[in-house]
C-alpha cells in the first residue's frame, strides 16, 4: 500500500488498503506526532474527497473519526516509510490514479 503525503496540521499522510470485491477498505491515517490508525470499513469514494479536501483535517474530523472503528497502530515503524509516495498532494486535488477530479462525480 502506498502512502500519500498531504499538507495538514495534524496528520502526514494517508493510505487505502480495498477490500477484495468492494467499494469499502481500510484507511490508514499517520499524524505528525507518529501515531498511525486504521480506520475499518470506509468507502474508497470517502479516501478521494479526503484527499481532495481543502483541508484534510477537517474533513477527517468530521467524516472519519468516531465514524468508523479505528484501531492504533503500535507495530509502526519507521522502516515502513519507503511506502510514502514522495509527491504530496495539494489540498483539493484528486490524485490521477483516481482520475483527478473530473471523476470524482463520476465515483458517487
Amino acid at each position: 500500500m502506498d502512502f500519500i503525503l498531504v499538507k495538514s496540521s495534524n496528520i502526514s499522510s494517508v493510505g487505502f488498503e480495498p477490500y477484495q470485491d468492494d467499494t469499502k477498505g481500510n484507511l490508514i491515517v499517520r499524524f505528525l506526532n507518529g501515531s498511525a490508525y486504521r480506520y475499518a470499513a470506509v468507502p474508497e469514494l470517502l479516501y478521494v474527497e479526503l484527499l481532495a479536501a481543502a483541508s484534510v483535517g477537517q474533513y477527517f474530523s468530521g467524516a472519519v473519526r468516531g465514524i468508523f472503528g479505528s484501531e492504533r497502530l503500535d507495530d509502526w515503524t519507521e522502516e515502513r516509510d519507503d511506502s510514502i509516495v514522495d509527491e504530496t498532494v495539494e489540498s483539493g486535488i484528486v490524485p490521477e490514479e483516481y482520475g483527478g477530479e473530473d471523476d470524482l462525480e463520476e465515483m458517487e
